[in-house]
């Protein structure tokens, strides 16, 4: 499947918009992403009209996170891929205000999830995240 086509059936999946389909939406891109794949979508996506390699191109940037951040598309739905180097990273726990899915195409990575802890039916207003690493 090219590029256009795979962005095409993300988007008319609705689930970024809705937070409908998210799983749906996650094993759709989990079957037909890998790194062999991506390298032919890249290929096609440098094959792309100057003017869209240029807005793409102004797009990326080394996120604060400490990752390299390369948008391949932005039609609609904005298109990704992180890179992360091999150095250890420092965490900072965060959230984001919109729906996505990701997959790691190489290497790993651990997902913690926190919430508020609900005490006596009162929600604790402040929560203090301290790295017991020393």
């Amino acid at each position: 499947m090219d590029f256009n086509t795979f962005m095409d059936r993300i988007c008319k999946m609705q689930a970024f918009q809705t937070g409908e389909d998210v799983d749906y939406m996650c094993d759709f891109v989990s079957q037909n992403v890998s790194l062999t794949q991506l390298d032919i979508w890249l290929s096609e996506i440098l094959q792309s009209e100057d003017e869209n390699l240029a807005h793409l191109a102004n797009l990326m940037e080394v996120h604060p996170l400490g990752f390299q951040k390369y948008v391949i598309s932005d039609k609609g739905i904005r298109a990704r891929l992180h890179v992360w180097g091999n150095q250890e990273m420092k965490e900072k726990v965060h959230d984001h205000r919109f729906h996505f899915c990701s997959k790691v195409l190489c290497g790993s990575y651990i997902h913690e999830e926190y919430a508020e802890p609900i005490v006596d039916g009162e929600r604790i207003e402040k929560i203090e995240l301290i790295n017991s690493k020393k």
